[in-house]
Parts: C-alpha cells; structure tokens; sequence
C-alpha cells in the first residue's frame, strides 16, 4: 500500500490495481477488497496484507546490496586519445556525493563512491560490478554524475562513453546473479559537447536479451528545453530496470540546491518507504516549480519494474 501525493492511496494485491480515497476502506484495516465470507476484519488484513507484501520486491536482506556513485569532477583532455575534448571541471560534486553516500548508507547499502573516473575504467566498474556475486542481496543502484549527453556520459579524460552500454552490462545473460532485482541507475550530466561517433570509447557489443510475458512500464517524462531523445535507446530489452536520465542543456550550470541528485537524496530520505516511482514523480513536480531563469534540463524516466519497490 502507498500514499500517493494527491492524498490518494494504491492497493496491490495479486498485481492489481485499487484506487481509493485516503481512508476509504471496506474493513478498516486500509485495504479495499471485499471479505471472504466468515472471515473477520483482521483475518482479512492479515491475508491481503500478506499477499500485498509478496507482490512487492524482495527487500529483506540486512545489506540490499551496493550503490555505486561514480562521480567526474575534473576533466583534463586525454593526449592519446583523438577524440579527447576538454572540458571544464563540474561544480557542487562533492555535496551531492555526500548527501548520497549518507543516505543509501541510511537505507542499508554497500556505498561504492570514485571519482574521477577515465572512460576506459567506468567501463571496467561497470563489467566489475555486473560480474559481481549478488544472490546475498536485493538490488544493485548505480548513480553517475559527469558531464556528457541524453545518451553519454564523458570519463574524466574527456572521452565519451555510451549509457547504452554501460548499463546494458547488467542484463540477465551478463549478469545472472541480479535476475528478477531491481536495478536501478540515476545519471545526471551537465551540458557537454555533441559526442561524435568516432569519439566514443566502446568496449563490447552491447548484447540484448529478449524475454516473452507481460512487461509493464511506468514512465514519467518531463522536458524543461529541447526535448529528449527517446531513452529506449538506452533502456536494455529486459525486466527489473529502472532509468533516471537528466541532462542539462544549458551554459549555465544549476545550483546545488536546483539539482536532480540533490532533489533525488532529500526525497529518497524522507520518503524511502514509498514506491521509487512515486519519489520520482515527485522530484519531477519539484523540479517543475523551482525553474530557474536560463537553466533548461530534460529529465526522463523509464521502468520495467514489475512490481512495487521501496527502497
């Protein structure tokens, strides 16, 4: 069960869906589904409860898992490379990695923090980690703060590297031990230049697995300036992802107190029981009311979570 923003409340039970007025409930106990017959109020909490709780994500473990924060403060173009550019250093990365390392430590996670990272080793975190054994915990989270794309990110180098491929690593045949766990990567990168094709360090061919069955997707997209490329680009084709993908188009960087990370982390520590896609949505309304004048942003939000998830 969670309580939407709008004072409204959602009920899962057996993966469907009822609506309903905060406090408008049949039984009193906060579900809205009628008893079985001879059963009691409590009975019936009980058994709704139970099977609500079974259709959310599995977050028990005493550790959930590891959340990596790769964070690109200084940036010094690469010699070697042709396709190096320089770019300036990004402002108010030490704050905002700390904000995130206390809260997902909060939370229960492992909290892997590196800076500045070239792009050959964000490549190597991101194959250390899919290889990595996760059958002791519930999710894997990643956040990567840099300057770069809707669709790269740019190592401290200067060279670009592909979202695409970066996260692609984590699908179910390169990384079995996270199969049916939420995984979930937040990016955020202040404006770059336009990433040729040359330009881009790619290690392997990003490999896509398709699986038959349902698939639900809860998107939220806000656009705040030129509009975004289509982050299915970036999404892997498989289950139990979620992609949080803002970008800021503007010569202007924003404040600390203006940015996505930082918006995410407040909310994230406030309200870690809610659905991770309500939080989102509500850092998106948040996000909308605090515009600031000559800053524009595109944030984009795609899931093939199957379940509810609170972290």
């Amino acid at each position: 069960m969670q309580t939407n923003f709008n004072g409204t409340r959602e009920y899962y039970t057996n993966g469907e869906f009822y609506g309903g007025s905060a406090g408008e409930t049949e039984d009193g106990y906060g579900f809205r589904s009628k008893r079985k017959p001879g059963e009691t109020a409590f009975s019936a909490y009980l058994r709704r409860y139970e099977t609500s709780r079974n259709s959310c994500y599995r977050m028990q473990s005493g550790v959930h898992g590891f959340a990596v924060i790769i964070a690109n403060e200084h940036f010094n173009k690469s010699s070697e490379h042709e396709g190096s550019v320089q770019l300036k250093d990004r402002p108010n990365v030490k704050e905002q990695v700390d904000h995130l390392r206390d809260v997902f430590r909060r939370l229960g996670y492992i909290v892997c923090v590196y800076p500045d990272l070239t792009a050959e080793q964000l490549i190597n975190k991101s194959e250390i980690y899919c290889s990595k054994d996760h059958r002791p915990y519930d999710a894997f989270i990643c956040c990567i703060l840099s300057r770069g794309t809707p669709s790269h990110v740019y190592g401290s180098d200067g060279i670009a590297v592909s979202l695409q491929e970066f996260i692609g690593n984590f699908n179910g045949r390169r990384s079995p031990s996270l199969g049916n766990k939420p995984k979930l990567f937040f990016t955020e990168t202040y404006l770059g230049p336009k990433v040729e094709a040359e330009n881009i360090l790619v290690r392997n061919e990003t490999i896509q697995v398709s699986f038959s069955g349902y698939r639900m997707n809860s998107v939220c997209e806000v656009s705040m300036g030129e509009e975004l490329q289509d982050i299915k680009d970036i999404m892997p084709n498989d289950f139990d992802f979620l992609i949080a993908n803002c970008t800021y188009k503007s010569k202007k960087d924003p404040t600390i107190h203006n940015t996505f990370m930082t918006t995410l982390a407040d909310r994230l520590d406030f309200w870690s029981h809610d659905h991770v896609v309500n939080i989102l949505e509500n850092v998106k309304h948040s996000l909308r009311h605090r515009r600031v004048e000559g800053l524009r942003m595109n944030l984009s939000v795609e899931s093939t979570l199957r379940k509810p998830l609170s972290l």
